[in-house]
């Protein structure tokens, strides 16, 4: 099974793509045929295509919007206005360096995003809700990260991890 998502034909292939029974059977459950089978793009309309091939485009642009507008997504820009916590300022530098990787320096960016991930992780959940939603924002930019970017086969074991991370 592909570890990257980039494109809509990649996704189809994600979702579909796995040999596992237990993945296929969940499928075939999902279509309600109740037989193991491949997930297809043929049963989708061009409409609901064109949605879903922008939406990874713009999921892949979070590190980038995340550093040059301090926003994402599912993040609005002032969010953090009046305090930005320290994990989201990490965050912030992780996103930076991530988007500035090259053939060079790949493995030391995929290192220490992987070390914060691991950092935040087993640091206790926050109390306060600002530091709450912050670290869920943090852990949402590493888990697209390395949901589109095939390098971070790492980042991934690491947030897949049984942990009570927020």
């Amino acid at each position: 099974m592909p570890t990257a998502i980039t494109s809509l034909d990649s996704l189809g292939h994600f979702m579909g793509g796995s040999n596992d029974h237990d993945d296929q059977m969940a499928l075939s459950k999902s279509y309600g045929s109740g037989k193991p089978s491949s997930f297809s793009w043929t049963n989708i309309g061009p409409l609901a295509r064109s949605s879903i091939g922008y939406t990874i485009d713009q999921i892949k642009l979070t590190s980038k919007t995340m550093v040059e507008t301090s926003s994402t997504l599912w993040c609005h820009t002032v969010l953090f206005d009046e305090r930005m916590p320290w994990p989201l300022q990490d965050a912030h530098a992780a996103c930076a360096l991530y988007n500035a990787r090259n053939d060079i320096n790949a493995e030391f960016v995929v290192k220490h995003i992987t070390s914060q991930v691991d950092e935040l992780i087993i640091t206790p959940p926050p109390i306060a809700l600002i530091d709450l939603i912050a670290r869920a924002h943090i852990l949402w930019c590493y888990a697209w990260n390395a949901t589109i970017d095939s390098g971070f086969d790492e980042l991934t074991t690491a947030l897949v991890r049984p942990t009570t991370a927020i």
